[in-house]
Order: structure tokens, then C-alpha cells, then sequence
């Protein structure tokens, strides 16, 4: 269908042409170049040239002259010259003109303002520069745009920009693939098309230009009251087919469709049509026969009615007004037919004087849709309002019916209109004014899977509309407002069709065929059998919601009868009334005149031979209501409502209406209602938010937005005084509250909120949940709760016993975190549960198939509770989580494919790395979903987990082993009188602590090897093991012991040099003294940790106590006392102390004579230097770090874990091997050298 529309005010299109034929017409044909389609434009430009041709030249003038371009740009260098160029007759061979351009190709328009006028321009230049260019002849251009990234208010630029133009040139836009029509629309001076390619594009030029049809073509106009109807008809012949085919055919043929009849007018022509050419070959048959024509006939199957309907080739429905039915069984035989066809029955009459003559009647029938026939009759219509009356202007409310309309409920005042706030909530433009509390209204989560985030007010749950693309917010709903279902209706047999639908009682015996109800008794809707359900029906001015009858008394009566979502008596009971209707049965004695309402099955309400839609040129529509074009009425949302309801569809058309102010804004739609259809009990807006939200009740100390209650006031609640709170309430927040002494709490809320959706019960001091003992599954429904949060309570037990599982069927979020007391949990039956939350719960042990009931899990957090055993199956043979949360749990046994075969698809979050190895998580888990804290120095496969770092640790073991066992042995055997002096007995005590970390090494190392491969699998029993334990205390007492010899042998080297004669030193005894506070002080600190219990030797497989991770075992103060602090400290002092020991040795230098004094201090100086920097650099490596890192961990920063194993591995033990290099190898250097030279050395 095209529609031609003229904006109020503005002068009408310059099409089409008063007249095509014996005139001069130049025609330049702007072809948009678009890579996939020019060549179809061009095509379709040829032969509209063609066709206007055949119109416009005789044998001897050629009347049209043509030039076609192909626009390569959007933009055009000025100055260019065309003259070259020229127009040409039909009669020359066809040429294409491409300009040239040095802009860039540009294929998508998107500044269509600019674009356009630099195509008129462009236009413009072209009719001045060519040749051929006759003065006399109308000029015509036909200008094709890209219209694909155009929005609304671009197109309505586009038409008013051509519009405006006064060059004497005429201009023709199309603006093809626009993305926002389902059919053409034709403003003014512009043609929108919503298809691409070639689809009869000259078909509708042709029309628009010249007002012709195509040959072969039949032409009808029909110029009514703001009307010019322009339609072409033609019957095709052809091999048999069904109607979809025929259908196809007819939009092959330039656009076309199988012919639609609106008007009466329409029909008389039509039928003329066919008479004529059915005439002559029924004339020569002797016999009566039948001749039938497809035409565009079919049911609504989308619509419970199955009404018939024009049918589109774009897939939608136009209504049916005008009846021409012929009397009968359908064709298909016993049953419903779905397709329509025009029979024409032909048969011989004789008068009185025998005289005889063959007549024609007619009539539409319903046939099946695979019959085959092999005649259709197609149409292409095109339609121009003339009138400046007739565009669908909805007028706005009086001012006192708007402001009712906005007290009415929880509405706002937005640009003019009224909307619901809460069904707003997520449009910020809507809001931006409004309070916090109210963008913070809950919201209902579709949880779809299309990528696209939905949330809907949970004032939409529940409410028997699918406002979800998943259904999420219908699919689990068992407690609902009450509506009159067509399909859970409970009716008698014979009115139930067999495709389980029940039959309104007004649509038996009404001369329309509606279903099937007894294949074996043949039995349908029409039949006589039902007149027994008539028989109470006979006075009844109106029937609804099946089979209620509504009196003439009744009607807008302010009692709402037929109740429920059709209270047709209050809505549409105020309408003028026809007398009666024309019905055999007598059944509708009230119809509303001139006025077109739909019932909730979707027929229309009145007369079902339309009747009452009949003489409405002259009708005046009341306040609510919008007038199609010379017809009837429609409500005014019935506007851009996604289905067309006037007879040719423009009330679908978004370029026929007007934005509209004063009124009811309908939520994600562009239907506006008027302001008295707010809140009158019946839902008009499709998501039917001018009923949410009306008049809403709200309890003291309660927020009440969008079906949502949540306590604002924390106080003690008695459930029997719990009354205020309106019917839609589908979330109720009763945190805080305390219901500590409400009994069978869950049969309480369910007796006095049966529709709630999302229950949150937090902080609410129950101890327990139970039902009352007689609820049963029989007895009562089953909850509609979806969500449930029970959290921050004292329960003990939860859901072990059957009758949860049936009362929460549907139940899919269960929040029962905090609850300290619940301490096991047996097996759980929701079949739809996809949530569940215990963790901080006392839970620790889980029955065997704990959650084998959960079919659907999802989402498992057991985080932070004292499970520690998975070693039994918990899970279903299969089940895929999303995510599963094991943090704060210590698994004391790790097996070999721990989850049982249960897969993990997005995230498994742990403390222990352990459990992310694939030996533990097991296959059917990816690593990248396993989230644990990564192990700095162990893999999944080894203590030591990467080869240089393990060579490296058996180097720095063996180098420590060696260097302290000939320190040992030279001072114990080689050189047995330094024991004798203090700095020899401080020294072989050193060694033999450094001795004991190459020990401790060795046992690391061993244990590296002895694990290979299966590390992961003996972590836990590595580290609670006896040697474990014992390695960390030997690095303990090896660590501080060799701390503080260092500190005591820089002590005694500062006083020897300071005080050379001995004024100051430490006695022997004194020394003795210090080694044992030294060894008693390192044991002490070593054993602490064992004793205490202490967990820092067995949190990391190198049996260290370093406080670098952020990890807070037990003890993990001692061990930030000790190894960051106190040996941080003894650093300080070593290293002030050699400092102190340089000094002492510049001050006490022997003279030297005045030639060599200077440089034999120099090289004394640089000498001492070395010794001293070596031993403050091996400690600062050692310990300087070692403090930083901990003070780092110690402020909550993150130390990586690849410094935290070169710390462990490296320079930790690097003092024990570095310290015979300081303090031994130099001496036995030094008497080497003296035993080269001769000199007598002591052994």
C-alpha cells in the first residue's frame, strides 16, 4: 500500500502530471550510487522512461527526452561543465552518464538535509548545462537516496526541502531501505520504500508521475471526501497454484498484491471487472460453472479470533469491513479454511416470455490454502490525501480531564505528556528530576540471553504479558490477577474447538465458520445443536469475557460487569449505538456506531457483518478517538499500536500523525492515550502501564514504587495489620523487621501476599521456616516466589522436608548466607533453582547428593563456611555450573578429579591453588575458569616449580654445605687457637649456623625430588609433615642465629680496632655467655611457632615462616615481629657498626714516612673499604628486602609472587653461603700468602 500524505498548510505535490500524454516531458533520472543496487535503479529507470513514452509520443514526435546519471558522490566540484551531455529520445540508443568528482565515494547518507539540496542543486546545474534541453517541456527529476541510517525527522526534511524548492524543475525523491516502514509511503513530493532492490519501483513511479498504469494493467481513481485513490488491477492466468503462491506472484509483479476491496465503491468496480471478463467464457459453456480468483483474503492466525483479514505481502492484517460472502460450506470441505477466493457462478434464467439470458452471482468464499487454482487478481493501489483535515491530529485533553488523569496514580508530567514513573525507571531522560528513591525503584530482571540487558517493573510480573523475549517475567507464575484466558476458560464440550480453545458464546450460529469441535459428528460452531446455549442469550444488548450478558441498563452504568481486562460495558457502552445489527440469530442487538473497538480475542465488538462500520463519511468522532481516512473511528492508541486498524492501514503510517502533547505516553511505544482512558480500569497501553500504579496503597513505613514494598522504618510487624498494600505487589522487602514471634511465617505471607515474586526476609531474626501442617500441594497453590532471601538470620534448618519442594516450585534465586546456626543441609528439590547462596553459614557437612535436585544450578557460593570435605558425591551425574565459589574453604583432603565429573563454565573461585591443578579440578573444568591466588614458588606438578629456579637451590646448598663445613673444619682442626680469642669462637659459631641452613636446603631439596610430578596431590600432607615443621625450624634458628653472630662479631672487631692496647674489650667469658644467649634466643625463637601451634612453617611448601604474602595465618604476627622488625633492626646496627669499624681504622693508622704516606693509605683505605662493603652489602641483600616486602604485605600492597620465590630461594640462604667467603676465606688467603713467602705459619 502507498500512501500520499500533504501536511497542513502546505501546497500539494507537484505530482502527478495533469497530463503524460501529447505534452512535452524531459525527464533526468539521479540514480545514488550504492555498489549492490544502482544497476536495479537504472534498470527500473528504463522502463519508466519507457512506459511514459508509450504515454506521451505518437508514431511521428517523440514527446520525451530522458538523461540518466549514476551520482558517484554526494558532493559536487563547482564549476563543472556539462554541456557535453544531452537528453535523448526513446528512440536513441540508451546512455549512462557518470560524473566526475575528485571527493570521496560515499555510499550511506547520512546528513540527508545537505545531501538533498546538493542534489537539487546538482539537478538544477544538469537541466541548464545539456544539450537537448527543451524550454517547452516539463522538466521532471527523479532523485534516488540511500534512506537506510535516516531517521524520522530526516525524511520529514527530505519532503519538506522538496517541497520548497521553486526552480520550475519538479523533483521526485526516493529514499529506499528505510529500516522503519513496513510499506511504502509516499509524502508529497517523496516516495519511502522500506525494500532495497528492484521491487516494481516503476510501477509506483509511473503512478505517482502520470497516473497510469502499467499495460495490461486495469486503472481505477476514485476521488471521495479527502481522498484520491489511484489503483491498478490485473487477472492473471496461469498454471495452477496455491494462494501463498499467488500472493508471491502478484509482488513479482511490480510491487503488487492480491487485490484488497475497502471500499464499497471499490467492490462495485471490481466486480463490473470480473463480470466482463468472465463473461465471454462462460457464455460458451452450456452448463453452469463455477469460476474462482484468488484474492487477498486470509485468516489472523496470530489473533485468538482467526478472524479474516487483507492480507499484506509484508505479513500484516488490514481489517475487513466491507462483507461479501456467499452462503455455504467452505470449499475444503468439513473444517476451517484459512485462504479466500471471489467464485462466480454462472446460470441460465428464463422469464416469462421463455426468453433466456445467462447471469453471474458472486460471493467470497474460504478455502484451504493449498488449493490450487489458476486465476488471481492483483492490485497496486496508490492513495493521496487531498484534504487538510484528514491527518490523524489527536487533540489533547481538556485541561481539567489532563490533570485529573495525572492524580490519578504515580504519574509525572514528561514533554508535555503523563507517564508512569515507575515503568520509566531505567530512561534517565524521564527521570532526571525525579528523587533517588524513585531511579532506585527494584527492578525485575529478564536475565535474557540475547546479549541485551532487560529490566522491567515488577509491576509487569505476573500480569499475563509476555514483557520478557524469554517469558522469565510469565513462564513461573501461579498466582495471577484474574483475566478471562481463552485458552484455560473452562466451557462445555460443544463449544470447545479442538485446538483446545473456547468459543465466546457470541460466535456460535453467526454465520461465520470459527473451528472444528467434533471430527467425528462433524460437528463445528454452526451448527443448530447449539442454539440450547442461545436460548438465555437472545435479549442481550452485549456479550463478553465468553458468555457474560450485559442488558441495556447495564451499559455505562459505572458498575464494571463484564470485569477483568474487557469491561467493554463501561468503555465503550458510552458510544452512540446503532439500531440493531443485521443478524440472523438476533443475538447483537447494540453495536457502537461508526466506531471500530477491538475485544480482548481480537474480533471487532458490534455487528459481525460490520454494518455498524457502514455510512461513516459524515461521522464525528468523540474525544478519544481518531477518524480514518472517509471512514470510521478507532481509538486514538490505537495509533501506531503495531496493527492496522483502519482499512487501508495509515493509521501504522508514522509520517500520517503528529506527535502528540497532552496526553498519556504509553511505555517503550509510540501509542498515545488519551487522558480519560487513564486509570478507567481497562488496559489500553500495550504494556497496560495506564492501569499500573493507579491509586496504590502503601503501609506506613514502607516505600511503595512499581509493584515493589520495601521497609524504610525498621520496627516489630504484625502480619494481621499488614492489609495497605496494593494488588500488583510483586516484591516485598521486609528487612530488618522482626518477626521472631510470627508463627508458620512462610503460610502467612503466602495467605496475605499470594503474588509476590521476590520475598527478602533479611535481618528479620527468624530462627525457623515451616509451613502450616495442612498445607499441602492439593490444598493450596504453589507460591509464585522466584526470589528468596533469608540471609543475616539464626535459622538451623532449612528446607528438609518435601513440602518446600512443592511450595516453592519455581523458585530460582535462594539467598541463605549469614545464617550461623545452619550447620548441615540434606538434599534440596527445586527443579528450577539457578541461584543459591550459604555462604558465612556454619555449614559443615553436606549430605551425600546434597544438590542432585538442583537440575538447573548455576550459581553455588559455599564460600567461608567449614566444609571442608568433598570427597562424597554432592552434585547430579550432570550439572554445568557457571560459577562456584569455594574461597575461605580449606579442603583437607585433595582427590583426584575432586567435583565428580561437575563442569565449571565461567569462574571457580578458591584459596588453594591446589585446587585449579587439572589432576584436582578434573576435566570437565577449564583452567581459565579456575580462579585461585597463584603459588609463588610451587606448581601443580612440583614443590619447586620451575627448573632453574631448583638447579639454583642445589647450587646455593651445595655452596653453603662447603663453604661452612671448612670453616668448621679449619677452625676445629687447621686452626684450633683462634677458638682462643673471641672473633675465632664468634666465627665457628656462624659457621655452624650457616652450616645448618645448607641442612635445611638439602631437605627442601629432597623433598622437591622425592614429589615429582605429583606435588599437588600430597601439598597438605608435604606441609603438616614432621619434616616440613622441622625444616622451617632449622631455617628459623640457622636465620637468626647467624643474624646476631654477625652483629656480635662486628661488636668485637669495632673494640679491637678502636681500643688496639685493650682499654675495651669483651672478656672470654663474656663471649662464651653471648654464643649461648645467641644459640638459647634462636632455639626460642624457632620453637615458638611449634609450640604455639603456629601456622607460618606450613603455609608454603618451603617451610618458611616470611611474613611477604598477603595471607594472615595464625601466628602471623609473630612472624612480622621476628622477620621484619627485629632482624630489620640487628641490619641497622651491623651496618653502623662497620661503619664505625672504618672509621676507627682512618683514626688509629700507623705513620707512615712522608714519601709513601698517601698512597699506602689510599690502598690500606680501599682494602678495609671492600671487607667492610662486602659484609654490609651481603646483609642489606639478605635482610633490606626481606623488611621492605613485609612492610609492604603489612600495609595490604601486593608483593608478586615471582619476587617472593627469588626471595626464598636466593637471597635468603645467600648470607649462609656468602659468610665463609667474609669472614674465613680472606684468612686463609692471607696465610697462604705468607706460606709462599716463607714465613713460618702455625698450624
Amino acid at each position: 500500500m502507498i500512501v500520499l500524505t500533504e501536511s497542513l498548510g502546505e501546497s500539494r505535490s507537484h505530482f502527478p502530471l495533469k497530463n503524460c500524454s501529447g505534452q512535452e516531458i524531459d525527464i533526468l533520472g539521479l540514480v545514488h550510487f550504492d555498489p549492490l543496487i544502482w544497476r536495479e535503479h537504472l534498470s527500473s529507470l528504463r522502463q519508466l522512461f519507457l512506459y511514459v513514452a508509450a504515454f506521451a509520443d505518437s508514431p511521428t514526435v517523440s514527446r520525451l527526452k530522458y538523461a540518466s546519471f549514476v551520482d558517484r558522490s554526494t558532493t559536487h566540484a563547482v564549476g563543472t561543465n556539462y554541456r557535453s551531455w544531452r537528453f535523448r529520445t526513446i528512440a536513441e540508443p540508451y546512455t549512462l552518464y557518470y560524473p566526475r568528482t575528485t571527493s570521496a565515494l560515499q555510499y550511506r547518507v547520512t546528513d540527508a538535509e545537505k545531501v538533498v539540496e546538493q542534489k537539487i542543486q546538482f539537478a538544477e546545474l544538469l537541466f541548464q548545462q545539456l544539450q537537448g534541453v527543451r524550454k517547452s517541456a516539463i522538466h521532471v527529476a527523479v532523485i534516488f537516496l540511500d534512506g537506510a541510517d535516516l531517521k524520522e525527522e530526516d525524511v520529514r526534511k527530505v519532503s519538506f526541502i522538496v517541497q520548497k524548492q521553486n526552480s520550475g524543475i519538479k523533483i521526485l525523491v526516493l529514499l529506499y531501505g528505510y529500516k522503519f516502514l513496513k510499506d511504502t509511503v509516499h509524502l508529497r513530493n517523496t516516495i519511502v520504500v522500506p525494500y532495497v532492490g528492484n521491487t516494481g519501483i516503476e510501477q509506483t513511479l509511473l503512478m505517482a508521475l502520470c497516473e497510469q498504469c502499467l499495460p495490461n494493467w486495469v486503472s481505477r481513481v476514485e476521488l471521495t471526501l479527502g481522498m484520491h485513490v489511484h489503483s491498478c488491477y490485473r487477472l492473471f492466468v496461469h498454471e495452477s497454484v496455491t494462494w501463498s503462491n499467488a500472493m508471491t506472484m502478484c509482488s513479482s509483479f511490480h510491487g503488487g498484491y492480491l487485490t484488497r476491496i475497502e471500499t464499497l465503491n471499490e467492490l462495485v468496480f471490481v466486480q463490473r471487472l470480473l463480470f466482463n471478463k468472465t463473461k465471454e467464457e462462460a457464455m460458451n459453456k452450456v452448463d453452469s460453472r463455477a469460476f474462482d480468483v484468488y484474492i487477498g483474503l486470509r485468516r489472523d492466525l496470530t489473533s485468538y479470533a482467526k478472524r479474516f483479514h487483507w492480507y499484506t505481502d509484508l505479513g500484516q492484517y488490514l481489517p475487513l469491513v466491507i462483507r461479501h460472502w456467499s452462503q455455504g460450506e467452505p470449499l475444503c470441505g468439513f473444517g476451517v479454511c484459512d485462504c479466500g477466493l471471489w467464485r462466480f457462478q454462472g446460470h441460465w434464467h428464463q422469464d416469462q416470455n421463455e426468453n433466456k439470458t445467462y447471469k453471474l452471482d458472486d460471493g467470497w468464499m474460504d478455502t484451504d490454502c493449498s488449493e490450487k487454482l489458476s486465476k488471481s487478481l492483483c492490485e497496486v493501489s496508490l492513495q493521496q490525501q487531498i484534504g487538510i483535515n484528514n491527518i490523524f491530529t489527536v487533540k489533547a485533553a481538556a485541561q481539567e480531564s489532563f490533570n485529573a488523569s495525572l492524580a490519578k496514580g504515580n504519574f509525572l508530567l514528561f514533554e508535555d505528556n503523563i507517564v508512569s514513573v515507575y515503568e520509566n525507571v531505567g530512561n534517565k531522560d524521564v527521570l532526571q528530576n525525579v528523587l533517588a528513591s524513585v531511579k532506585e525503584s527494584p527492578l525485575f530482571d529478564c536475565a535474557e540471553d540475547t546479549g541485551n540487558q532487560r529490566y522491567i517493573p515488577y509491576s509487569l510480573v505476573c500480569d499475563r504479558v509476555d514483557h520478557c523475549s524469554n517469558r522469565r517475567d510469565e513462564k513461573y507464575c501461579f498466582q495471577q490477577d484474574k483475566v478471562y484466558s481463552p485458552t484455560e476458560q473452562q466451557c462445555a464440550t460443544d463449544r470447545r474447538c479442538l485446538d483446545g480453545s473456547c468459543l465466546p458464546i457470541q460466535y456460535l450460529n453467526d454465520g461465520e465458520l470459527d473451528c472444528k469441535i467434533n471430527i467425528s459428528r462433524r460437528l463445528t460452531d454452526e451448527n443448530p445443536a447449539h442454539d440450547v446455549y442461545l436460548k438465555d442469550y437472545k435479549t442481550c444488548t452485549l456479550i463478553c469475557n465468553f458468555d457474560t450478558c450485559i442488558n441495556m441498563s447495564q451499559l455505562n452504568d459505572g458498575v464494571d460487569d463484564c470485569g477483568g481486562l474487557d469491561s467493554l460495558d463501561e468503555t465503550i457502552g458510552k458510544l452512540p449505538a446503532v439500531n440493531a445489527c443485521a443478524s440472523s440469530e438476533g443475538k447483537f442487538t447494540w453495536a457502537p456506531k461508526c466506531v471500530y473497538i477491538k475485544d480482548i480475542y481480537g474480533g471487532v465488538v458490534g455487528c459481525r457483518d460490520m454494518s455498524h462500520l457502514s455510512d461513516c463519511e459524515n461521522f464525528t468522532c468523540g474525544q478519544g478517538y481518531v477518524k480514518c481516512f472517509n471512514s470510521y473511528c478507532i481509538p486514538q492508541h490505537y495509533l501506531l499500536d503495531m496493527k492496522a486498524d483502519c482499512p487501508t492501514g495509515e493509521d501504522e503510517q508514522p509520517f500520517n500523525t503528529r506527535p502528540c502533547t497532552g496526553h498519556f505516553a504509553c511505555w517503550e511505544s509510540r501509542v498515545c492515550l488519551h487522558a480519560d482512558f487513564v486509570c478507567d480500569g481497562h488496559a489500553d497501553c500495550p504494556h497496560k502501564d495506564d492501569e499500573l500504579n493507579c491509586n496504590t496503597l502503601c503501609p506506613e513505613g514502607f516505600h511503595c514504587t512499581a509493584g515493589s514494598v520495601s521497609v524504610i522504618l525498621s520496627k516489630s510487624l504484625d502480619l494481621d495489620s499488614f492489609t495497605d498494600i496494593g494488588a500488583r505487589t510483586r516484591y516485598l522487602n521486609l528487612s530488618g523487621m522482626d518477626l521472631s514471634q510470627t508463627e508458620y511465617l512462610f503460610y502467612q505471607v503466602k495467605q496475605r501476599f499470594p503474588k509476590v515474586v521476590t520475598l527478602i526476609l533479611s535481618k528479620c531474626n527468624i530462627t525457623n521456616i515451616d509451613f502450616h501442617e495442612n498445607e499441602t500441594l492439593n490444598q493450596y497453590p504453589p507460591f509464585n516466589i522466584q526470589s528468596l532471601d533469608i540471609s543475616y538470620n539464626t535459622i538451623h534448618e532449612i528446607f528438609n522436608t518435601e513440602v518446600f519442594s512443592k511450595m516453592l516450585q519455581n523458585i530460582n534465586y535462594l539467598n541463605a548466607s549469614y545464617n550461623n546456626r545452619l550447620i548441615s543441609l540434606k538434599q534440596l528439590r527445586f527443579k528450577f533453582l539457578e541461584i543459591l547462596d550459604l555462604s558465612h553459614t556454619g555449614l559443615s557437612y553436606l549430605h551425600g547428593l546434597v544438590f542432585a535436585g538442583l537440575p538447573r544450578l548455576k550459581h553455588l557460593n559455599l564460600s567461608y563456611t567449614l566444609i571442608s570435605d568433598f570427597s562424597r558425591q554432592y552434585f547430579p551425574l550432570v550439572l554445568t555450573l557457571h560459577t562456584l565459589n569455594l574461597q575461605g574453604l580449606l579442603i583437607e583432603r585433595l582427590e583426584a578429579d575432586l567435583f565428580h565429573g561437575v563442569a565449571v563454565s565461567q569462574n571457580l573461585y578458591t584459596d588453594q591453588y591446589q585446587v585449579c591443578c587439572p589432576k584436582v579440578r578434573g576435566s570437565n573444568i577449564p583452567a581459565h575458569a579456575c580462579k585461585s591466588p597463584t603459588e609463588a614458588i610451587s606448581s601443580c606438578f612440583d614443590l619447586i616449580g620451575l627448573f632453574f629456579q631448583r638447579v639454583l637451590l642445589w647450587l646455593v646448598a651445595v655452596l653453603a654445605f662447603t663453604g661452612n663445613m671448612m670453616v668448621i673444619v679449619y677452625r676445629l682442626i687447621w686452626d684450633r687457637s683462634v677458638l682462643k680469642t673471641g672473633y675465632g669462637l664468634l666465627v665457628t659459631n656462624l659457621g655452624v649456623s650457616d652450616f645448618i641452613m645448607s641442612v635445611y636446603l638439602f631437605v627442601i631439596a629432597g623433598a622437591d625430588h622425592f614429589y615429582r610430578g605429583n606435588y599437588v596431590l600430597y601439598d597438605r600432607k608435604w606441609r603438616e609433615s614432621i619434616a616440613c615443621n622441622s625444616a622451617g625450624f632449622m631455617a628459623t634458628l640457622s636465620h637468626e642465629t647467624s643474624t646476631l653472630f654477625t652483629l656480635l662479631i662486628t661488636l668485637d672487631r669495632l673494640l679491637v680496632i678502636k681500643y688496639p692496647f685493650g682499654q675495651n674489650h669483651i672478656s672470654r667469658l663474656s663471649k662464651i655467655a653471648a654464643v649461648i644467649f645467641v644459640w638459647v634466643t634462636g632455639l626460642l625463637l624457632s620453637l615458638i611457632p611449634l609450640l604455639m601451634n603456629f601456622s607460618i612453617y606450613s603455609s608454603n611448601a618451603m617451610c618458611l615462616g616470611l611474613p611477604l604474602t598477603s595471607k594472615r595465618g595464625t601466628g602471623w604476627e609473630f612472624s612480622v615481629g621476628v622477620f621484619v622488625f627485629f632482624n630489620f633492626i640487628m641490619f641497622l646496627f651491623i651496618v653502623y657498626g662497620q661503619y664505625a669499624i672504618f672509621l676507627a681504622i682512618s683514626e688509629n693508622r700507623i705513620p707512615k714516612t712522608a714519601t709513601n704516606m698517601s698512597r699506602l693509605r689510599r690502598a690500606e683505605d680501599i682494602t678495609v673499604a671492600k671487607q667492610l662493603s662486602l659484609v654490609v652489602l651481603s646483609n642489606f641483600v639478605c635482610w633490606f628486602p626481606i623488611g621492605l616486602m613485609g612492610l609492604i604485605s603489612l600495609g595490604g600492597y601486593y608483593v608478586s609472587d615471582e619476587v617472593y620465590a627469588w626471595t626464598t630461594i636466593l637471597l635468603l640462604p645467600l648470607n649462609s653461603a656468602a659468610n665463609p667467603i667474609l669472614y674465613t676465606i680472606p684468612v686463609l688467603m692471607s696465610k697462604w700468602e705468607k706460606f709462599r713467602h716463607g714465613e713460618q705459619i702455625s698450624l
